[in-house]
């Protein structure tokens, strides 16, 4: 494995016996900053490339290399990249861990374009791709309702591996560092009749109940 360089950002990785190991078996060049007149000041060294250690992905440091579209990679990555010996990834949008590498996703029923905002970042950050159509590339749809068309569709395309499950799913999975597996659809895989208003009729009292 050639060396990389790995800026440490914000943080300090002494108190992180295993990553400690991991940076050091990747024979890594290292640097600490604490803030953002010293990343500018490293940015000005054209000699090297850097790529950005964050535990954060959200503040003032990881806003300011996002925008200035730095390499910015999370613990995980670093990880398993020294556990399987394999170079870091030449990423070009943050990248916190893998756990959605390879899904597809698409999402319906969000009306608030903060919350969809939230969770494209969200799974961008885990690896996943996106697209704004349901199609047979799509290999799970995020639904925060059962109604509208690309829930329909979903239900007629040959994708084997398609589920319907909500936000707390895609929380969870980044919270927990899960993947999305079976397991952790079968605890919030998402309940076929939310948001629905039903009416019961000819239905006898007891029934209803």
């Amino acid at each position: 494995m050639a060396d990389v360089n790995i800026c440490i950002t914000g943080f300090q990785v002494a108190s992180n016996c295993e990553l400690d190991l991991a940076l050091k078996k990747m024979n890594a060049v290292t640097r600490n900053c604490k803030d953002e007149n010293e990343i500018s000041q490293l940015l000005q060294d054209k000699s090297r490339d850097w790529f950005f250690l964050l535990d954060d992905f959200q503040g003032p440091l990881f806003d300011m290399l996002k925008l200035k579209r730095q390499r910015i990679i999370g613990p995980p990555i670093v990880l398993s990249c020294a556990d399987s010996n394999q170079s870091l990834p030449n990423c070009i949008r943050p990248l916190y861990c893998t756990l959605l590498q390879g899904t597809i996703l698409c999402f319906t029923g969000f009306k608030e374009k903060d919350a969809i905002a939230k969770l494209v970042n969200m799974v961008h950050f885990m690896g996943a791709s996106i697209r704004k159509e349901m199609t047979a590339r799509v290999t799970h749809l995020i639904a925060n309702t059962v109604q509208g068309e690309k829930y329909r569709v979903s239900k007629y395309l040959p994708t084997t591996s398609l589920y319907y499950f909500g936000y707390d799913c895609v929380v969870m999975a980044e919270n927990q560092m899960l993947m999305i597996d079976n397991e952790l659809l079968a605890i919030v895989i998402h309940a076929l009749l939310t948001n629905l208003i039903l009416e019961f009729l000819t239905v006898d009292e007891n029934r209803q109940q």
